[in-house]
């Protein structure tokens, strides 16, 4: 449609003059719109790099960055929700730490932790307890470490 077509316009106008700013702009506009948010950020970025100035390019590179961001934590989120149908609640529980990272205020994804932790939790101490002392200490010292306690880590 119309998107498609503004990209496309967005694409000459760069072709025809490669400092035309504007033309970024568009493009970049246009790949939003699309949802091909590569290359709109890679539209973006070209433009700033000839106007690092320009408010519009800016706004929009945040408004790209979130996008981004969000479209991680959806993501994240499918796959948490995958992960635990398949009983992985390790890889369910990595997921979701990571996607907390990206959105620590998400309330569905506190949610899906809230029910993951202690399961991951139980099934963490009935590994720990299934190794063999020399094993254990190793892993002792690894959360040690983790936690920056390099004295009780050595």
């Amino acid at each position: 449609g119309k998107w498609t077509e503004a990209a496309e316009d967005g694409r000459q106008c760069i072709v025809t003059d490669k400092s035309f700013v504007k033309g970024y702009f568009r493009a970049a506009l246009a790949h939003q719109a699309l949802g091909n948010l590569e290359a709109a950020s890679e539209a973006v970025k070209r433009g700033l790099g000839i106007d690092s100035t320009s408010a519009d390019l800016k706004r929009m590179s945040k408004e790209i960055d979130e996008s981004s961001r969000m479209k991680k934590v959806d993501a994240m989120i499918a796959q948490a929700e995958k992960q635990l149908a398949s009983s992985d609640v390790t890889g369910a529980y990595k997921t979701l730490d990571n996607a907390l990272r990206l959105d620590p205020t998400n309330s569905m994804l506190n949610r899906m932790m809230d029910k993951v932790r202690p399961k991951f939790e139980m099934a963490e101490k009935h590994r720990m307890a299934s190794l063999d002392p020399k094993e254990r200490l190793k892993e002792e010292g690894d959360t040690l470490f983790k936690a920056a306690n390099f004295e009780g880590a050595i």
